[in-house]
């Protein structure tokens, strides 16, 4: 997935690579139509205690070859709404139509953010009060934008980006009980965490069997992302931890010096700010730099798409669920990969 800058926060975009076509016949894919999930009605809150697990239903749907994660968020009691688990979003967006709707106050001026062939305007907004499950959450700044459909048949309601998992210092993403689980309660200040220790990681891991992967966390005063290394093409390259990246994805600069082949075939992406279709490439072998040698990825088809020069691509859902449940400790700095 792309990172588009806006107002100097980081969000995400999908965007056409711009490479050449003519003279080349492509299949083009489309994706399936499939709902987008729903969850038991209620927005009731039970603030968590010091060392306790909290866990919330998280859904899995998968549109073609594409897999995302949903969440249940409430917003000042309404809800709950559908959100992408999404920590390739540095800060939580909300879907303009929805933030109009529940009348979220205006927080600064409105800001137009350009990517590759596509545009998105933003406006911040101010949430006074929300959830995740039964989570309550600190009031915090969002990013209203138009949010497109992914593949299914409505648009998801928002993003909940790495600024807001950041904040419990570490999160499991459990893609075989369908379970996020953070430990703890939330924590002053994007990223930063009241745990001096990694109690958090350990309880969530409960002893199953893992690999570490370094993790780099990039930090402002309202945005977290974060990224691991990745051997493609031949040579290590900054990836980011991109759950809402359906597909994992490769920036042209990295598919033309990692000599990736082009399958031909192109893919359409619904992307916030344009729906494009972008090639599709073998990735032939890669794999994740892990804190002791390396994880084998199974070789398969990324996108094509354009990053900022400080990502070579993304490492999506597509390839973190098949490690079976995944801890991001963003506190300690590592990924820890379940064993597949």
């Amino acid at each position: 997935m792309a990172v588009l800058v806006v107002d100097a926060v980081l969000l995400p975009l999908l965007s056409s690579s711009g490479r050449p076509q003519s003279g080349v016949r492509h299949r083009v894919i489309s994706l399936h139509g499939l709902r987008v999930p729903t969850f038991p009605p209620g927005c009731t809150t039970e603030a968590p205690t010091t060392g306790s697990v909290t866990s919330v239903p998280m859904q899995i749907l998968r549109s073609g070859p594409l897999t995302f994660e949903y969440v249940p968020v409430c917003l000042n009691g309404h809800g709950p709404y559908p959100f992408i688990l999404d920590t390739g979003d540095s800060l939580s967006t909300i879907d303009t139509a929805l933030a109009r709707t529940l009348q979220l106050p205006s927080a600064g001026p409105p800001g137009l953010g350009a990517g590759a062939n596509c545009d998105a305007r933003t406006q911040p907004v101010f949430v006074a009060q929300w959830s995740l499950g039964s989570l309550p959450l600190d009031p915090q700044v969002a990013q209203a934008i138009g949010i497109p459909d992914f593949g299914v048949t409505d648009a998801p309601a928002g993003l909940l980006g790495s600024d807001v998992l950041s904040r419990f210092g570490s999160a499991r993403l459990d893609f075989m009980s369908r379970q996020l689980r953070v430990f703890g309660t939330e924590s002053s200040g994007v990223g930063a965490t009241t745990q001096g220790d990694n109690q958090a990681t350990s309880v969530l891991v409960a002893g199953q069997a893992h690999t570490e992967v370094p993790l780099v966390v990039l930090r402002s005063s309202v945005s977290v992302i974060t990224f691991v290394k990745v051997v493609i093409g031949g040579s290590l390259q900054p990836f980011v931890l991109d759950t809402g990246a359906g597909r994992s994805a490769a920036d042209p600069q990295t598919v033309t010096e990692g000599s990736l082949r082009d399958s031909g075939d192109r893919e359409v992406v619904p992307s916030i700010g344009c729906v494009r279709s972008v090639p599709l490439v073998g990735s032939g072998p890669w794999s994740i730099k892990a804190s002791s040698g390396y994880v084998p990825l199974q070789p398969q088809l990324v996108l094509e798409v354009t990053l900022p020069p400080e990502f070579a691509g993304a490492l999506g859902s597509d390839v973190l669920r098949r490690f079976g449940w995944i801890v991001i400790d963003y506190q300690h700095e590592f990924l820890l990969l379940g064993s597949p």
